[in-house]
């Protein structure tokens, strides 16, 4: 990649994670199910399209790999390779939207050294550099809800909304999920037109109204923009669930305990 400008995809240096773990014959294949599931949850995650690679230079000890992919029912492809290094590998890949493949986590077995026991390198992570380049290729300022900077804008239409405002915020930021107060001296339509224009995805507006029935006013602000009058409690559990899910799949009907 030497000719090309490739950004986060190729830096000179990187964050990434290392783990390992020491099994005994009958235990590799349960770590071994233990990576696989967590790979499968950063797909889930990032919301790329990927798919599994078992890179080995003998058949020889692929058979707890094979057995683990079997179980949990998951494809893959296999790769002969007569130069690996180390012992079976698993690989987790994806493609930019220039169709390279970029790996994104990895398993592998080392049995150097070990007497009896087999050692299973993971690194769930190979490059935050690079995950974040596929991402913001693929998505732009959009970023998944999880990974939004700022999840929820509180807009206060009604200055006595304040105090009440800051207690929603506070609930919010106790809950996991990341939120802003809007008290700018604009009008409603501006406030959330800027908003949306900072890809912020929820919104919910605070005036004498909803004060006076305690209850939500609560918006999408990107995509159609639907909006619905909710109670505090079930605001709070969609947005942990939303969270959770790591997607923004807000029931935005009205509901009240």
């Amino acid at each position: 990649h030497s000719k090309e400008c490739d950004g986060l995809f190729v830096t000179k240096s990187t964050w990434g994670d290392r783990m390992h773990t020491v099994c005994h014959p009958g235990q590799l294949e349960k770590e071994i199910i233990s990576s696989l599931q967590f790979m499968q949850q950063i797909v889930t995650m990032v919301g790329l399209d990927c798919h599994f690679v078992l890179t080995y230079s003998k058949t020889k000890g692929t058979e707890p790999i094979v057995a683990a992919f079997s179980q949990l029912g998951i494809s893959f492809e296999k790769k002969k390779c007569s130069d690996i290094r180390s012992g079976p590998r698993i690989e987790l890949y994806t493609r930019d939207l220039r169709a390279r493949k970029w790996p994104l986590a990895a398993a592998w077995i080392d049995n150097k050294g070990q007497k009896g026991a087999s050692l299973l390198c993971q690194s769930m992570i190979l490059s935050c550099e690079r995950v974040l380049a596929l991402l913001l290729e693929r998505l732009g300022n959009n970023l998944p809800f999880w990974l939004t900077p700022e999840q929820v804008r509180i807009f206060v239409v009604d200055p006595q909304c304040s105090l009440w405002a800051a207690e929603i915020k506070d609930r919010l930021t106790r809950a996991g999920i990341r939120a802003k107060v809007d008290t700018q001296m604009a009008s409603l339509s501006t406030k959330i037109y800027e908003a949306s224009q900072q890809n912020i995805p929820v919104g919910i507006v605070l005036g004498e109204r909803e004060l006076k029935k305690q209850i939500l006013n609560v918006r999408l602000l990107q995509g159609w923009q639907q909006s619905a009058e909710m109670d505090c409690d079930v605001v709070v559990e969609e947005l942990i669930r939303c969270n959770q899910s790591y997607k923004l799949n807000f029931d935005i009907g009205y509901k009240k305990h």
